[in-house]
């Protein structure tokens, strides 16, 4: 990732899209933001995942529910998981700390920071909040950890996009000779 992409924060031009789109259109105008979408442009460029962030005690919307289900219930390969990751305290409280520099922010988060990552496994929006089902995939997490475990992730969703792309490949008896090996 180049320097100059790194060290961008947020967009208040964006947050003021966003909060437009809610108060202008019509109320049946759904829509939800993207927290963090992991990328790779090997073996094909695709999406690795989806993360929700909640911090305390927040839960998925309505629209929330719908996207994440509509992602997760993709055939493979084009199944795209999500993750939610609820923060044990808000990320704010050191990002917006003018006095810190840059590398103190950095420090202070990796000391203070936690959280839990979990799978989404299925959503309903009807009911008010809507009922997600969810796996632990990581508990009391570091930063550190949360680098590790997201290797992890893209090295295994590279191997799941070189599988299927061998597969496309491959003619109906080829297909089932890789397959049943």
């Amino acid at each position: 990732m180049k320097f100059s992409t790194k060290k961008l924060l947020g967009s208040k031009s964006r947050d003021w899209f966003k909060w437009l789109h809610k108060q202008l259109f019509p109320k049946n105008s759904w829509a939800l933001d993207v927290d963090l979408e992991l990328v790779e442009k090997e073996p094909r460029p695709f999406i690795v995942a989806r993360f929700d962030v909640k911090v305390g005690n927040d839960k998925i919307s309505f629209s929330e529910a719908i996207a994440y289900s509509t992602l997760i219930e993709m055939p493979h390969p084009y199944r795209i998981p999500v993750y939610i990751l609820y923060a044990n305290h808000s990320f704010k409280s050191h990002a917006e700390d003018e006095s810190l520099s840059p590398e103190d922010r950095k420090r202070l988060a990796k000391i203070y920071h936690r959280f839990t990552v979990k799978e989404l496994i299925s959503a309903d929006y009807r009911p008010d909040p809507p009922k997600t089902e969810e796996i632990v995939v990581l508990e009391n997490a570091t930063w550190e950890d949360f680098s590790k475990w997201q290797t992890q992730l893209r090295n295994n969703r590279k191997q799941e996009q070189r599988k299927a792309l061998d597969l496309q490949t491959l003619g109906p008896d080829e297909t089932r000779r890789w397959i049943n090996r």
